[in-house]
């Protein structure tokens, strides 16, 4: 028969014999048998539970825990069995007593996940974690009874996770390379991870044989290291640990080095065990940071290894890229900033200097005794003295061999490693002046210069110059195009350095190649000024048979004319404007046949033959080309052209309102486009053009009738400014008439640069300009003034004062008193402008209209005005920004000789 205690523990397992020795009647709980049935329910749901379970019963807390618990409280069992938890665990009570109760009281249930605590259960405060859930329990008359708590101790796991940790971050300092940096940083990621490393110290192998500590030392270095600096390295220890200081010193080898292993020094955690695992994991630290220490030390290794062959590639590798850039060089300056830019950056200088020269003895082959000097680039190398490679006078000054005096000089080119102020004193010098780039520009002898004391021996005169540059060392080698020589390179360090075989091949290598660029460049020069010079020619003797248009009161005219970009020859475009006796504006746009001389000439005498029948027998459009082709006929004029003759006049309506009317006939030409003041644009075609000119004399021609309204415009042009590959004429008059559209507001003369702007952008020949000749005749038909006045005055300061008053009177004469004070500043302005900038004297034209004035300012000077932004302390430089500001329309235009700036004010 079992008595109360053996039958209630009975499923206790291994814990029965523990628990039928306690003594339960004298204990809080009191006689087994008078437990209630709540009690002796739970208790033996906890026993036979394979999961830990603790129960705390009654108002004491009393423990009674199963099998599977037994291993979390270690040496307090059996101790624990039956007393209340205030006795079991005193070191933590304060943490649990306030949760257990508010548990028991049933105002919460609560789950606690990888709880740190620092239990006593075996002999030390040691570092213990615990997730676990705890919920009331009811007893039988419904009243607080205990606590029951499901628990899992989870210790070894959180540590070995944050071990492993330390372990992954060791493991990654592999990949920073520099000795330094991987133990400081190891050294940080150790003493981060204080609850297995309280204090830790990492010291290297030192270069006299010791030990040097990695930085910031901590108390452990301290002791180990003497006032020297280094300790002898002590073996590996393992195993055994001295209670009284628990510090372990641990072998880190550093695998292909000297074979002297760093040392790491660590006090271990008093809330731990020093047993095998923590010394185990001890020695996986040290085998981390050795790793660490090893792939950077060999990583120094590899990289010594292939320094040179990096530079070796990196040095090919900009040359190419040094030649690649030189060959897309288009100026001198171009061959600069590659060579003293990407050029220098592959040496590792701080800039350069192009030497060429220039004046008598340019050409001369090799040195200016007729030799090559150069040789290889085995020159001049100085270090504080001269090595006799170079014959030196009394003074120490380079001699070179050359006799007698020399003339001409060397243009410099210089990086922006010098001031602009010394790159503008030193950018021509005489041939004989003491300075590197000079002298073996004029010898072609090659120079190289380790350090400034060595330079100024060898060129003393040039002190002055150094003490203004960073400049250090130096090399100098000559550019050669076949046996010319056409200069010198200088490179400069601003540092001491010597020059290695392999140096003075890649700088030979970058002049050959600035040699060559310079070469092109000085080629495509040549060619371009040829190409230039014949264009300049052409565009004369095509100019020249295109006059300047009258400029009426009431209409502006602007005239273009545009060679085609893929040939340096005269064409057959021109066009004309003339008045004719009986008042009428002729306008007239042509296109003869052919793009040579003879085409021009033909141009020449069409063009001549209608000014002349116009002028001398006024008739319609189609007379005049009528008789113009009779003429052509008689006087064996054997050429093609096509044209449009357009005449203005001012007739009166049947009511005797003044009216502006266009008539034109088109002979084979485009037709012209008309813009009206509301922006719509017509297309001025009246059905079939007329026959070409030069084709039949008999063939009838027709004309054509509009009204140009004020503010109207009218455009005639040549094929090249609407023709395309590949097009149809048709639609590139389309695409002019919709930019006439979109663009017919601006002023006349900016409307007839952003139309050949247009050209030049979408054009036949690409983004170069037209593949044909461009002609172009804007008119532009303006209110008529009321009121003309004209003056001209000297071009003297005194000008201004009269130029203002003149103005002004005429306004106050227009009726236009209100726009004098406007119209006094800004004729100040430009006709300031006109005397300080312009030739000859400043002639005045005011045209009034009903609300506003145009002012006219000519003088003879070609070179239009150009506007600029002037600083604060600047006393002028302001006049055109005003006239931007305060009139309501300005611009500037040729006019013969010179220019008209003009300006309008008012409605």
């Amino acid at each position: 028969m079992l008595t109360p205690v053996q039958a209630l523990f009975a499923g206790a397992g291994s814990l029965r014999a523990d628990y039928e020795g306690v003594d339960w009647a004298a204990g809080p709980l009191g006689p087994v048998e008078q437990w209630s049935q709540s009690l002796r329910t739970t208790v033996s749901i906890c026993l036979a539970s394979e999961f830990p379970i603790l129960l705390w019963w009654g108002p004491d807390l009393v423990m009674i825990y199963n099998e599977a618990y037994r291993p979390m409280v270690l040496d307090k069992h059996p101790h624990a069995l039956g007393r209340p938890g205030r006795d079991v665990f005193p070191e933590i009570w304060a943490m649990l007593e306030p949760m257990l109760r508010a548990v028991r009281s049933g105002r919460e249930t609560t789950y606690s996940e990888n709880q740190l605590m620092l239990l006593e259960r075996r002999g030390f405060a040691e570092e213990c974690y615990f997730t676990f859930s705890v919920s009331g329990v009811v007893d039988d008359d419904g009243s607080e009874g205990g606590i029951f708590t499901a628990a899992l101790e989870t210790t070894a796991q959180v540590i070995e996770r944050r071990r492993l940790d330390l372990l992954r971050r060791l493991g990654a300092l592999s990949e920073a390379l520099d000795l330094q940096e991987v133990s400081s940083r190891a050294l940080a990621a150790l003493r981060d991870e204080s609850a297995d490393l309280p204090a830790v110290d990492l010291l290297l192998p030192a270069a006299d044989g010791g030990l040097v500590a990695v930085e910031p030392a901590g108390e452990l270095a301290a002791g180990l290291i003497p006032r020297q600096g280094a300790i002898e390295a002590p073996g590996s220890v393992r195993g055994a640990v001295p209670a009284e200081d628990r510090v372990v010193r641990l072998d880190v080898p550093i695998r292909g080095g000297d074979g002297r292993p760093a040392v790491l020094v660590v006090r271990l955690s008093d809330r731990l065990a020093a047993d095998e695992e923590y010394l185990s994991f001890l020695g996986s630290v040290a085998s981390g940071v050795g790793g660490a220490l090893s792939a950077s030390h060999q990583y120094q290794i590899e990289r010594g290894r292939a320094d040179t062959q990096s530079q070796l590639a990196e040095r090919l590798e900009g040359l190419v890229s040094v030649a690649q850039l030189l060959g897309g060089a288009q100026t001198e300056s171009a061959v600069l900033h590659v060579v003293t830019g990407r050029g220098a950056t592959v040496l590792g200088a701080v800039g350069g200097v192009l030497g060429l020269r220039a004046g008598d003895g340019a050409d001369a082959a090799g040195g200016l005794d007729g030799t090559d000097a150069a040789g290889g680039l085995d020159g001049t190398d100085a270090a504080g003295g001269v090595d006799g490679t170079v014959g030196a006078g009394v003074d120490g000054t380079v001699g070179a061999g050359v006799d007698g005096a020399v003339d001409g000089t060397v243009r410099l080119l210089s990086s922006d490693f010098l001031s602009d102020d010394l790159r503008a004193e030193i950018a021509v010098l005489p041939v004989a002046f003491p300075l590197p780039v000079v002298h073996t520009a004029r010898t072609g002898e090659p120079l190289f210069l380790t350090d400034r004391a060595g330079t100024l021996e060898l060129f003393p005169d040039a002190a002055d110059l150094y003490a203004r540059t960073s400049a250090q060392a130096s090399a100098t080698v000559p550019l050669r195009s076949g046996s010319v020589l056409m200069g010198s390179l200088s490179v400069a360090w601003d540092h001491p350095r010597d020059f290695t075989a392999a140096d003075r091949d890649l700088l030979a290598a970058l002049a050959a190649l600035c040699a060559q660029a310079l070469d092109r460049v000085r080629a495509r020069a040549a060619e371009r000024e040829s190409v230039a010079a014949v264009q300049r020619m052409s565009e004369t003797l095509q100019r020249s048979l295109l006059t300047e248009p009258p400029q009426a009161d009431d209409l502006q005219i602007a005239v273009r004319y545009s060679p085609a970009s893929e040939q340096a020859q005269v064409g057959g475009d021109w066009y004309d404007a003339f008045t004719t006796p009986d008042g009428c504006t002729s306008l007239v746009i042509g296109d003869v046949t052919g793009h040579d001389r003879d085409a021009a000439a033909a141009m020449g005498q069409v063009r001549n033959l209608l000014r002349a029948t116009a002028y001398a027998a006024p008739a319609s459009p189609a007379g005049v080309l009528a008789a113009l082709e009779q003429a052509m006929s008689g006087l064996a004029v054997d050429t093609l052209a096509t044209a449009v003759l357009a005449q203005l006049e001012r007739t009166r309506t049947a009511r005797g309102e003044e009216q502006r009317v266009l008539r034109w006939s088109n002979a084979g030409h485009l037709p012209p486009l008309l813009r009206r003041p509301d922006g719509t644009v017509t297309v001025l075609d009246s059905g079939d053009p007329d026959l070409l000119l030069g084709l039949d004399p008999a063939t009838a021609r027709t004309d054509g009738r509009a009204v140009l309204e004020e503010g109207a415009t009218l455009l005639l042009y040549t094929d090249g400014l609407v023709e395309q590959r590949g097009e149809a004429l048709d639609a590139g008059v389309e695409r002019l008439r919709a930019a006439l559209r979109d663009l017919g507001g601006l002023p006349l003369e900016e409307l007839c640069d952003r139309l050949l702007d247009q050209l030049r952008e979408h054009g036949p020949a690409g983004r170069g300009g037209a593949a044909d000749d461009v002609a172009l005749l804007a008119v532009r038909a303006h209110p008529r003034a009321r009121a003309v006045a004209r003056t001209s005055l000297p071009s003297s300061p005194a000008s201004v004062s009269p130029a203002r008053r003149f103005a002004v009177q005429a306004c106050r004469d227009a009726g236009l008193e209100d726009l004098t004070d406007t119209v006094a500043l800004l004729v100040s302005e430009v006709a300031t402008n006109a005397v300080r900038h312009g030739e000859g004297d400043v002639r005045i034209t005011v045209l009034a209209a009903a609300a506003s004035v145009r002012i006219e300012v000519a003088d003879d000077a070609a070179g239009a005005p150009v506007p600029r932004t002037a600083r604060e302390e600047d006393e002028g430089g302001r006049g055109l920004a005003l006239v931007d500001a305060l009139s309501t329309a300005w611009g500037a235009e040729p006019a013969g000789r010179g220019k008209v700036v003009w300006f309008e004010v008012g409605a």
